[in-house]
């Protein structure tokens, strides 16, 4: 069942170009963060210093769609610090792709 209802969701999901284009965007400061050191140990200072949970960025995986659901989750919960990340980074090496 659960098999299912992830192929259901993940068929939805490609259906919609706004839903894509929305997952699209959100993966790209996921990944930054995942493939660079500098990057994730910058944003774990300034989650300390926001006051936030200390908490990695989740990217998604197409055979869990609950995992797109973390990722934007995680995101949200985290706009501030990430906003704030890129905004100090802006023009140094640190500007995501």
């Amino acid at each position: 069942m659960a098999h299912v209802f992830n192929l259901v969701v993940n068929r939805f999901l490609k259906s919609s170009t706004y839903l894509q284009d929305i997952l699209k965007m959100a993966r790209k400061p996921c990944m930054h963060f995942s493939h660079s050191y500098k990057a994730k140990h910058t944003l774990l200072k300034l989650q300390w210093h926001n006051g936030l949970p200390q908490h990695r960025l989740i990217c998604d995986v197409p055979t869990c769609w609950n995992f797109s659901l973390h990722m934007l989750d995680h995101l949200y919960e985290q706009k501030k610090t990430i906003n704030g990340f890129f905004d100090d980074a802006s023009g140094q090496e640190y500007s995501p792709a």
